[in-house]
């Protein structure tokens, strides 16, 4: 028994039958490679969160740190300050003159130990909102997840193939079937 005798479609019916399917196929290509590429944009962002919240957690120890080198700072200034009004009174220049110094090295390190508790504050608001647009994305993304496995696993379905290895079997099945037709056809 010939080929031929098993297929009893005309060879147009079967040419319209191996689009169809090779559009099938290139379907639920582009949907495992949307898959693929969604899954690993899913773990990047997974790991640009963990960083985020790993930087988050030094920056409020930095501003915890920062705060309370300011306080500290400021508690000199104001016991220099005190020191300084109690010496005002019977005048005593070296002692007077040295006090202010201390006053004055000290209000600077307050100063400088105030700016930077606003600048760790600053960084730590930035690393928030980079947090929360990560965290955004990452929805975004399980939710894009969600339809291109959706898609995925309908054309998967129709065709009965579900890795990459059987995609490509299948390819090469669709080539064979193509060849196989332009040869009844010469």
């Amino acid at each position: 028994m010939s080929n031929e005798n098993l297929n009893p479609l005309p060879p147009a019916a079967e040419s319209a039958k191996l689009d169809q399917r090779q559009t099938a196929l290139v379907e639920l290509r582009a949907a495992m490679e949307r898959r693929d590429n969604a899954a690993a944009e899913a773990s990047r962002l997974a790991d640009e969160e963990a960083q985020l919240e790993e930087d988050m957690e030094a920056a409020i120890q930095e501003k915890t740190a920062t705060l309370a080198e300011a306080q500290a700072q400021l508690a000199v200034f104001e016991s220099a300050r005190s020191h300084l009004e109690k010496m005002q009174e019977p005048p005593a220049s070296a002692l007077l003159e040295e006090a202010r110094r201390n006053l004055n090295a000290a209000k600077t390190a307050s100063d400088t130990a105030a700016r930077e508790a606003r600048v760790a504050a600053d960084g730590l608001t930035r690393l928030e909102e980079r947090l929360a647009a990560v965290r955004r994305r990452r929805g975004e993304m399980r939710r894009q997840q969600a339809v291109d496995h959706e898609a995925f696993e309908k054309v998967a379905r129709t065709l009965r193939i579900f890795t990459q290895e059987a995609l490509q079997e299948a390819f090469t099945e669709l080539e064979k079937a193509r060849a196989a037709l332009a040869g009844k056809r010469s």
